[in-house]
């Protein structure tokens, strides 16, 4: 989710700062994490996926004195058709230049508050055939079909789910995450921010 203080991003992707600046608000992007950035890019593109080059994040600092690059390259696919959502890839360049961004940078207080993580992500929209077809394609060893589909990534499982809502609103789309905790009392609560809600349940 992209939250912006001022109006040319300070480094957000281009399309987000737009959608941003137009009035959209909640989830543009679904990012997973992999350890083979370049060989990925490269299968996307042979299943005609139109994924970006791997690219890194660079932003001004200091009243625009100095620039700064994060340790972590990405991919993005093109939005899933009829909606504003885009899966990417992301490779960190180390391990630990990934434990010094969570401890500096991303400042994460989950675990702290007993949350152990995603088990379980929900995509719904009304997805059309052309859109099935295309996350068929970014996940071509997902199982189901066009009414719930799942992609099993080991800890975590992504689901896409046909939700019965019309219209012609892209903001339909809707994301829910399952997140575990290992406290009783923070299990089976939840909040929801723009078209993205959280659930807790116990480990």
């Amino acid at each position: 989710m992209v939250w912006l203080k001022t109006k040319d991003g300070g480094g957000w992707r281009k399309e987000w700062v737009e959608k941003y600046n137009r009035g959209l608000r909640g989830i543009f992007g679904l990012c997973l994490m992999t350890d083979q950035l370049d060989s990925l890019e490269k299968e996307l593109r042979k299943r005609c996926i139109d994924a970006s080059p791997p690219e890194r994040i660079t932003f001004k600092m200091l009243f625009g004195l100095l620039k700064k690059t994060l340790p972590f390259r990405l991919v993005f696919t093109p939005p899933i058709p009829g909606t504003d959502l885009q899966v990417f890839f992301l490779e960190m360049d180390s391990q630990e230049k990934y434990e010094f961004m969570r401890k500096y940078f991303m400042k994460p207080n989950a675990r702290e508050n007993g949350i152990t993580g995603i088990t379980e992500a929900v995509v719904r929209c009304p997805f059309s055939k052309e859109a099935w077809e295309y996350i068929g394609a970014i996940f071509p060893d997902m199982t189901g079909d066009e009414q719930r589909a799942t992609y099993d990534m080991g800890e975590t499982k992504l689901h896409f789910v046909h939700s019965d809502e019309r219209g012609l609103d892209k903001r339909r789309l809707k994301v829910e995450l399952l997140a575990s905790t290992i406290h009783d009392d923070l299990a089976n609560q939840s909040f929801e921010v723009e078209n993205v809600r959280v659930t807790t349940g116990t480990v």
